[in-house]
């Protein structure tokens, strides 16, 4: 329960310190994952910080709730267990996972967790999510963010572009070219008791031709 501060360190530490493997991993309890995304009522939602190993349960729980299509994109690896930190996109509208080529990571914490992108045909929609590296990694968060402009820049149409990008809107704002901010500027992290202090907006929704 990532709102108690004591559940949010040992949770971080296992992940993260501790050498834990996929037992661990197939371990984590998803039910409350599960039920923010089905009072969402959401056709397409965007997940970020999957540890390898959940993905059988995780899409298995998300099947239940009447997602049909569960695409997975990796990004860093855990620096002690080596399991690879992931984001996926779920959708109950028919999809396709696209290639989305050589998205920049670095295997340690705040490394980048993923980039995955899916189209839509019947809405002629390309949909992608991300989980960007910590900002403190200057180099490497602007080399993914040029990632991202020339990425999205490559094909035409609609196109919604959501995630973590470990950045607040209005620090962030200059960074993409010829997307619309479509999501409240909304308080999202940490929701940890004890840590309201560092509560910032870091997770986004832009979007292109709506």
């Amino acid at each position: 329960d990532g709102r108690n501060l004591f559940s949010f360190l040992l949770g971080h530490w296992n992940v993260h310190y501790r050498n834990s493997g996929r037992n661990f991993s197939e371990k984590i309890n998803l039910d409350g994952t599960f039920g923010i995304v089905e009072r969402s009522e959401a056709d397409i939602v965007g997940i970020s910080e999957i540890l390898e190993g959940q993905e059988v349960n995780l899409t298995e729980g998300l099947r239940r709730i009447g997602y049909s299509h569960i695409f997975f994109g990796g990004g860093h690896k855990t620096k002690f267990g080596g399991l690879t930190v992931q984001t996926a996109i779920a959708s109950k509208l028919e999809c396709e996972k696209r290639d989305a080529g050589n998205f920049p990571i670095r295997n340690e914490m705040g490394g980048g967790g993923g980039f995955v992108h899916c189209y839509f045909p019947e809405k002629d929609i390309d949909v992608i999510n991300l989980h960007l590296a910590s900002p403190k990694k200057r180099e490497l968060y602007q080399s993914q963010l040029n990632f991202v402009n020339d990425y999205v820049g490559r094909f035409e149409g609609n196109v919604i572009l959501m995630g973590d990008f470990n950045k607040s809107y209005e620090s962030m704002e200059p960074s993409f070219e010829g997307v619309n901010f479509v999501s409240e500027a909304r308080k999202t992290c940490p929701t940890t008791f004890g840590l309201g202090f560092l509560c910032k907006d870091l997770d986004h929704i832009f979007s292109r031709g709506f």
